[in-house]
């Protein structure tokens, strides 16, 4: 490990958790950025997918200036969920905001016809301040698959 890059270091062994159902395991590491010389704190989740390929998910712990930028630029996360009236919540085992991870996040649903809407409870906005809710709205499309056998244009892999 450190002989591609001397500065990372693992903090610590390999934990086996459970993301999902699926057996993985997580590692935190600690670097040195190559572009700004700051310390980094790194997790590593891993784990293998039914299919037989791979998931990983990688975090670099961000400064409170990078946190605000990434928090404003995307969301991922995964772990199960339930489901309680109009309300879901999910159990977070991986996420990209490490404040997350292990925390249970509630979100409220609607299912109406082939339309999910998943709203977030109100919040301050990470980027202005501002209070307000995040609104996602979902659309069930055909579950044909994309190509038919022998079109050109996609592996099995990218018609599942």
């Amino acid at each position: 490990m450190a002989k591609g890059n001397p500065d990372l270091r693992r903090d610590y062994g390999y934990e086996r958790i459970v993301i999902g159902s699926r057996s993985g395991l997580h590692t935190v590491l600690s670097n040195r950025s190559e572009a700004t010389r700051r310390p980094e704190r790194i997790e590593l989740f891993a784990t293998q997918l039914r299919d037989g390929s791979l998931f990983y998910l990688i975090g670099v712990a961000p400064t409170d200036e990078e946190g605000v930028k990434l928090l404003g630029t995307m969301v991922a996360y995964a772990g199960k969920f339930t489901l309680d009236g109009e309300k879901v919540v999910h159990h977070i085992d991986v996420s990209w905001n490490q404040a997350w991870t292990g925390t249970d996040q509630v979100r409220y649903y609607d299912l109406s016809g082939d339309m999910l809407t998943i709203t977030t409870a109100a919040y301050r906005s990470y980027q202005d301040g501002r209070q307000g809710r995040s609104v996602l709205i979902w659309k069930k499309v055909d579950a044909s698959p994309v190509w038919s056998k022998g079109e050109k244009g996609g592996s099995q892999a990218d018609r599942c």
